[in-house]
C-alpha cells in the first residue's frame, strides 16, 4: 500500500488514473503518515489483522527490504493480475495462469512497456492512464478462459464478481469486416456483457464464442442494445487477417 492524501492505495494500482494524477499544494501531503488514520484505512480494507512494516521515502529501501529484485518481479506480476481483475473482470486465478513465466520490457523510467508470457507478447501497460492494452495473443488466451456462453441482449447477466473479460457479440454480416480490423458499428451488435466498461479492453466474438477481434469499448452494453449509429468498439486488431 502507498499512503496518499486520499488514503492508502494498493501499490499495484499506483500508476492507475485518477490516483496517479493527484495535484494540489504541498501541504496536502502533510500528516498522511498519521498512525491512527492509516490503521482505520487498513481496517476498511480488511487488513487490520496483518503485521505491517512501514517505510517512508527518506529511508534507504536496502535497509528495510531484502531480495528487492525478486519482490519487484512479484509486484510487477501482481500489478498485471490486479489490473486485469479490476478493469477487465478477469478472475485473479486466471490472471495468474495468463502471467505464468512472465517477463517484461521496461522503459528508461523503469515502467513496464511490454509484458510477455514465456516468449509471447500478451499485453502492454498504457503509460498515459495506467490501463492495459491487449495483444491478439493475450486476447485469444483470455477468450479461451471464458466459461459462459456468448452474451445476447435480453439474457440475465452472470451473478459473478469476476465474469471474465467483457465480450461484444456481433452479427454474422459484420464478421468479415471486423475480423480484418474494422471497427464494430452500433447496430451490428447482438449482445454485450453487462460489466463492459467504456475505455477498457474487450473481446469481439461471434455467436459461437469464437474470437473475431479485440479492442476498446466506446459505450456501455445498454447503449449498444439500442444505438444504431456510431462506433461501439474501436478495434485494435482483427483475428481473421490470415483468411482475409
Amino acid at each position: 500500500m502507498i499512503t496518499t492524501p486520499i488514503g492508502p492505495i494498493p501499490f499495484t494500482l499506483e500508476d492507475l488514473s485518477p490516483w496517479c494524477h493527484l495535484t494540489g499544494p504541498d501541504t496536502m501531503w502533510l500528516g498522511i503518515y498519521n498512525e491512527e488514520e492509516i490503521a482505520e484505512s487498513l481496517d476498511e480494507f480488511g487488513l487490520s489483522g496483518l503485521p505491517v512494516t512501514r517505510a517512508s521515502p527518506n529511508h534507504d529501501p536496502g535497509e528495510i527490504i531484502e531480495h528487492r529484485d525478486e519482490i519487484r518481479e512479484w509486484l510487477d506480476r501482481c500489478a498485471v493480475v490486479d489490473k486485469l481483475a479490476l478493469l477487465c473482470g478477469v478472475n485473479p486465478l486466471d490472471g495468474c495462469k495468463l502471467t505464468e513465466d512472465m517477463s517484461s520490457r521496461k522503459s528508461r523510467t523503469d515502467r513496464m512497456v511490454n509484458v510477455y508470457s514465456g516468449s509471447d507478447h500478451i499485453l502492454s501497460p498504457r503509460l498515459t492512464d495506467g490501463g492495459i492494452s491487449l495483444t491478439l495473443v493475450g486476447a485469444s488466451r483470455l477468450n479461451q478462459m471464458q466459461r459462459s456462453p456468448p452474451p445476447e441482449f435480453g439474457d440475465e447477466p452472470p451473478d459473478e464478481v469476476f465474469s471474465g473479460i467483457p465480450r461484444v457479440c456481433v452479427v454474422d454480416d459484420a464478421i468479415p469486416f471486423v475480423g480484418i480490423g474494422r471497427n464494430v458499428i452500433q447496430g451490428y451488435v447482438s449482445g454485450a456483457d453487462s460489466h463492459l466498461v467504456p475505455g477498457q479492453p474487450c473481446l469481439v466474438v461471434d455467436s459461437q464464442g469464437n474470437l473475431v477481434a479485440h479492442g476498446t469499448a466506446l459505450s456501455p452494453s445498454w447503449e449498444m442494445a439500442f444505438m444504431r449509429k456510431g462506433i461501439a468498439v474501436k478495434v485494435r486488431d482483427g483475428a481473421m487477417k490470415k483468411i482475409k
